[in-house]
């Protein structure tokens, strides 16, 4: 669950993605240490490990172009299954 930026939340300089990762057995993902994969318009911007459930991802955004754009963010569990979450949009308006 990613619960910041809001989606559709218009944001500028350097943001904080962050939230929580929560999965269901069988599908179990290690509680720290995992590796948590950051996609901006489909491309790869970044990774975080994550402590315990949470996890934490500064962006900077004035090295992307202002307007519309798409988040996603993987994690690979325990068996090698890739898990997507956090999908929405969100806004850039640097000066």
């Amino acid at each position: 669950m990613l619960e910041t930026p809001a989606y559709g939340q218009t944001v500028s300089g350097t943001v904080r993605f962050s939230g929580l990762l929560l999965t269901w057995p069988p599908s179990a993902i290690p509680t720290d240490g995992r590796t948590i994969d950051v996609w901006i318009d489909g491309v790869h911007v970044g990774s975080t490990d994550a402590v315990g459930a949470g996890f934490d991802f500064a962006l900077d955004t004035t090295k992307i172009c202002n307007g519309k754009h798409s988040i996603l963010l993987t994690a690979t569990g325990d068996a090698g299954n890739t898990m997507s979450f956090g999908a929405r949009y969100f806004n850039i308006q640097n000066p």
